[in-house]
């Protein structure tokens, strides 16, 4: 009778313990997800043209806050997808968030599947706005919104005028 007790007991205590350790596990990677969402979104804040990057070479020192790595990270974020990259970057900070506060994330898989189609859409839809001077590409939508703009216009030239032709 004790045997089993103590056994109930040492069972209880594994339980719990890798409980703890999947809810820390958890709240830390939410932490990590959130800083790492957060830094990336004051590494765009502090964008400037002139910081050294991949295509551009410069012997001053980065005026970014987090120095050449932020410069080069807020520098393909903005090539790639331009005013987009704050959508890129908000779903992981609220992911991040949520696990922080110890809830679980629901339909995991297809939030995943959804985020970065939903910024190459956003992309691709802000590419017909021009986009500040300040942004490495011409347009809002950055790489993709310039290439999204290019394949509407040469669908328009080539199947001639119909609905293409009105929304450029």
């Amino acid at each position: 009778n004790r045997k089993a007790a103590l056994s109930d007991a040492l069972a209880d205590a594994r339980r719990s313990l890798a409980r703890l350790v999947n809810v820390a596990v958890m709240r830390s990677a939410g932490g990590l997800l959130f800083l790492g969402s957060a830094c990336a979104f004051l590494a765009l804040l502090s964008y400037h043209a002139g910081d050294a990057s991949l295509n551009t070479a410069t012997g001053n020192t980065p005026s970014n806050l987090f120095g050449g790595l932020g410069a080069t990270a807020a520098d393909i974020l903005l090539q790639t997808f331009g005013i987009a990259s704050i959508a890129f970057l908000a779903p992981p900070a609220f992911w991040g968030i949520r696990a922080l506060t110890g809830k679980y994330l629901s339909y995991a898989m297809w939030r995943a599947f959804a985020w970065p189609l939903g910024t190459v859409l956003l992309a691709a839809g802000l590419g017909i706005i021009p986009g500040p001077e300040s942004l490495p590409t011409k347009g809002a939508g950055g790489l993709i919104g310039l290439a999204a703009v290019g394949l509407t216009s040469h669908a328009a030239k080539v199947y001639g005028e119909g609905w293409i032709d009105i929304l450029l």
